[in-house]
């Protein structure tokens, strides 16, 4: 059992590594291109420098994934489920705030979603790595 034990802490510790680091990248990207693109008057200009925090975004698709297929058949279930679960409420909150919005509710930035979709998809990692 200690080489499983072993084995699911290198893949954690390797996930974390990877995962912080394109966070990392995915913020610093958005902090310095976004400004520089609300102030340039260039439509190209724009369009790269908003590129670079996009890219950045699917360097963290891409690190998930790696994380997803390295792992043994368990934790691809416990991701699964994540995932799932995650998805789920993506759907059902977006759908709600959206009737809600017709109904006359100001109109809010996508951006709620996708943090409240990081929150569940963390409470709900945590709950079944705990169990």
């Amino acid at each position: 059992m200690s080489w499983h034990d072993g084995l699911f802490r290198e893949w954690i510790r390797r996930y974390t590594i990877e995962y912080f680091a394109a966070l990392a990248l995915c913020l610093a990207a958005a902090g310095v291109c976004i400004p520089l693109a609300r102030g340039t008057s260039s439509q190209l200009t724009r369009l790269f420098l908003m590129a670079v925090p996009t890219l950045a975004v699917f360097v963290m698709a891409i690190v998930v994934l790696r994380h997803y297929c390295r792992v043994d058949e368990f934790m691809r279930r416990i991701m699964l489920e994540c995932f799932a679960v995650t998805g789920a409420f993506a759907f059902a909150s977006t759908l709600v705030y959206g009737i809600f919005e017709i109904a006359g509710f100001p109109k809010i930035s996508m951006w709620w979603a996708f943090g409240g979709i990081a929150l569940v998809w963390n409470l709900w990692m945590f709950r079944l790595v705990r169990r």
